[in-house]
Parts: C-alpha cells; structure tokens; sequence
C-alpha cells in the first residue's frame, strides 16, 4: 500500500522550510518566555529593594528623631521654657538651648 501524504508536501523544499518555520517559532516563543521571566523577576527584585529602602527609611528618620524626641521632652517639662516662649528672651535661649544643642545633636 502506497503512503498517503498531505496534498503540497511532496517536494523536499517545502519540509525543509516548514521545519525551518517550526523552529524559528520555537525559537521566538522560547525568546518571549525568557524575557517575561526576566520581566517577573525584576519587577520581584525591585519590590524587595522598595520594601528595604522603606525599612532603611524608617530605621534612619527612628535613629535622626530620637534625639529630637528627648531635646523636646527635656525642655517640655521646663518652666523656664514657657516663660522664654512667652518672653523671646534671646540672652535665655543661648544659654540654655544653644548650649545644649551638641548633647542632643541639634542642627542649628
């Protein structure tokens, strides 16, 4: 019994370019798929670095306002402090408040 085959498929040419055409479709499909992997892979490793530069954040604004925190809770409870807000007596802040800026690491 003779083979049968498909009506245009007779000639070697068209096989060869018709496995040529396969494999170039293969070859692109595979190129796409690397690069949506690397697509998902970034897209991965640059909300890792956001989420750590977030906690970085945080961690330097936590260490930068600590000393802030304890120079506003040392001179909140200070009578002395009331009366200079009310009065602006500068001689007062450049003893006591300039003076202290060093301990609490102020910036002026």
């Amino acid at each position: 019994m003779p083979k049968r085959q498909w009506p245009g498929w007779t000639s070697v040419q068209t096989r060869v370019t018709a496995l040529m055409l396969t494999m170039a479709l293969l070859a692109v499909l595979g190129l796409v798929m690397s690069q949506l992997s690397a697509a998902r892979r970034t897209d991965a490793q640059l909300a890792a670095d956001a989420a750590e530069h977030g906690k970085l954040l945080d961690h330097t604004l936590e260490l930068e306002g600590s000393s802030l925190a304890v120079f506003a809770k040392d001179y909140s409870y200070w009578d002395e402090l009331v009366q200079f807000v009310q009065t602006g007596d500068r001689e007062w802040a450049s003893v006591n408040i300039d003076d202290g800026n060093p301990v609490f690491a102020v910036i002026q």
